[in-house]
């Protein structure tokens, strides 16, 4: 199952600046969720009124990709060119990222590898364990996770999953599983209250399948939405 994980991490104003910046997190992530290359995306706002943009980064191969602003770099210290333009560049990084998943297969009741399930057909479960790494002083950043595979019909019947849905066109299955890793820990250490609440943190498919082919699939991470419902809870007290 070949991924890509958008995490979207960052979004900040400066009060001394008329920038904010917006930061997405790419990750392509072999089959069994471990990230081989992480992308990160850097979108400098500008609200019209700087001429230059600077910003901070440790990325390297850093491209602009949405126009010709080039940019000086001194000491991880960046000024962009940017004629009081929006800047939205890109760089890699090796850096660990604040969200994960871990995902395991079983065929037939026994466990096997991504690439061992080539061509094999019976009864399929594809298990996501989300991640969530954000720690600090024991705290965690909350972040919903949810995962999108397409699934060919011809190769996968009866598909199911539990903390999701299964939406069908006819000729193929779209798989929604969704989690908020380390949600529910961290809310039972504050109050008793919420330890019958169901707030999972992995989802599991399972199907019929006849001559076992990858199956694409691409994970969302963000922390915007569970902080804005939490705004809202306290909204409507």
């Amino acid at each position: 199952v070949p991924m890509a994980m958008a995490a979207n991490t960052v979004n900040t104003t400066d009060s001394s600046s008329s920038v904010s910046k917006e930061e997405t997190v790419y990750v392509n992530a072999d089959a069994s969720g471990n990230p081989q290359q992480i992308t990160v995306s850097n979108w400098l706002k500008n609200a019209g009124s700087e001429s230059s943009v600077e910003d901070q980064s440790d990325l390297t191969n850093i491209k602009n990709v949405k126009g010709d602003e080039t940019f000086s770099e001194n000491n991880g210290k960046l000024v962009w060119q940017g004629d009081k333009k929006d800047i939205c560049y890109q760089g890699t990084t090796t850096k660990k990222i604040p969200v994960g998943m871990k995902v395991t297969y079983e065929l037939d009741g026994k466990k096997v590898s991504a690439d061992d399930l080539e061509g094999k057909s019976g009864h399929l479960k594809i298990h996501y364990e989300y991640q969530n790494t954000s720690a600090d002083s024991g705290k965690y950043t909350p972040f919903l996770m949810a995962t999108g595979l397409l699934m060919d019909g011809e190769k996968f019947s009866n598909v199911t999953v539990d903390n999701g849905k299964v939406i069908s066109d006819g000729d193929r299955d779209i798989v929604i599983g969704m989690g908020l890793p380390q949600l529910k820990e961290q809310l039972t250490s504050v109050s008793s209250k919420v330890d019958d609440l169901d707030i999972p943190d992995s989802f599991t498919v399972e199907a019929d399948v006849t001559d076992y082919e990858k199956v694409e699939a691409v994970t969302v991470a963000t922390n915007e939405a569970v902080s804005y419902t939490h705004l809202r809870a306290h909204e409507t007290r």
